[in-house]
């Protein structure tokens, strides 16, 4: 006897069990860029921290990508009050929420348009540093996390914490589109047992404006006019 579940509740299932992966990969998020801030040693989970929140504004349309962003701050905003960063109070949670979720939304908007660039993500978060500034984050969320590295130290002092806190997430960007684009493929030879071997396809648009110009709209051209010679 073969039993056999409905395709409707079997896609159901699929979106609930894809919906719960989701939220536990933003809530892992949340609680490592915490980490980050609240533990010096910890200060380099900063760097990979935000692959999640960068995989969904990649993957989902804006006002998907903006309910994830709202939940990731919600996460963020609950792990910092219980490590003593953050006062609670009703419009810091309001917040501490709309930040990363308006950052999620335009940010999706603009991976639609033009794909997903690490570099303009990137300066599209000094945005968030400097929101967040009010709310007790002097040095914003992210430049403090590298400050035990010379080269983070000398850009927050010369360009400010802004601009290094953009390159921590553009590390975090370009991470993501690095392992997108990663493919692992088995070597097909008459030899059995072949070894794997990996090969990693580094996109164009990774850290470059190419991708500004070589999406332009072009229109049909028209079909070449035959002119009969006149004897």
């Amino acid at each position: 006897m073969v039993l056999s579940m409905p395709a409707n509740r079997v896609r159901l299932c699929t979106s609930s069990l894809q919906t719960v992966a989701i939220g536990l990969s933003l809530g892992l998020s949340a609680a490592l860029t915490t980490a980050a801030l609240v533990i010096p040693d910890l200060w380099w989970l900063a760097w990979v921290s935000l692959v999640p929140l960068f995989a969904v504004i990649r993957a989902f349309r804006p006002m998907r990508a903006a309910r994830c962003g709202l939940f990731w701050g919600a996460c963020f905003y609950g792990m910092a009050v219980g490590a003593g960063v953050v006062v609670p109070t009703t419009s810091s949670l309001g917040l501490f929420a709309a930040i990363p979720g308006g950052y999620a939304l335009l940010a999706a908007l603009l991976t639609r348009k033009i794909g997903f660039n690490p570099l303009l993500l990137a300066l599209g978060w000094i945005l968030v540093e400097i929101a967040f500034k009010p709310l007790g984050f002097d040095q914003g969320l992210l430049a403090r996390t590298g400050q035990e590295l010379v080269a983070i130290h000398w850009i927050a002092r010369v360009l400010g914490y802004v601009f290094a806190a953009a390159l921590v997430v553009a590390v975090n960007a370009a991470l993501l589109a690095l392992l997108s684009r990663a493919r692992l493929t088995l070597a097909r030879s008459g030899v059995v047992g072949a070894a794997a071997r990996c090969v990693v396809r580094l996109s164009s648009q990774m850290m470059f404006f190419e991708q500004l110009f070589a999406r332009r709209r072009t229109h049909p051209r028209a079909p070449p006019v035959h002119r009969r010679s006149v004897v």
